[in-house]
């Protein structure tokens, strides 16, 4: 199962919308991030997940002896947006 490219683009396209939504949201209310750095971390997300899911998929397909763990990608997103947000705090 991969993710084809016009699928792509609408995941893509559509995370970045939300993004913009709760960064309007949290300029609207003067919080230190606004629209244009939710918009970015969530299409960039949102695109590392979908090529890891890809890259998971097809090496599987492949050779039925690897093991792919799309999670460890979701942490390692999880991490970095973690330290961003540590970052806006300070």
């Amino acid at each position: 199962m991969t993710i084809e490219t016009s699928d792509f683009f609408l995941r893509v396209i559509l995370a970045t919308l939300f993004g913009l939504i709760v960064g309007l949201d949290r300029q609207v209310k003067k919080k230190p991030l606004g629209a244009q750095a939710y918009m970015l971390i969530s299409a960039g997300s949102a695109a590392l997940m979908i090529v890891a899911i890809n890259y998971g998929a097809s090496a599987a397909a492949q050779d039925s002896s690897i093991s792919v763990d799309p999670t460890r990608v979701v942490q390692g997103v999880l991490g970095g947006i973690g330290f961003l947000g540590a970052g806006a705090i300070i």
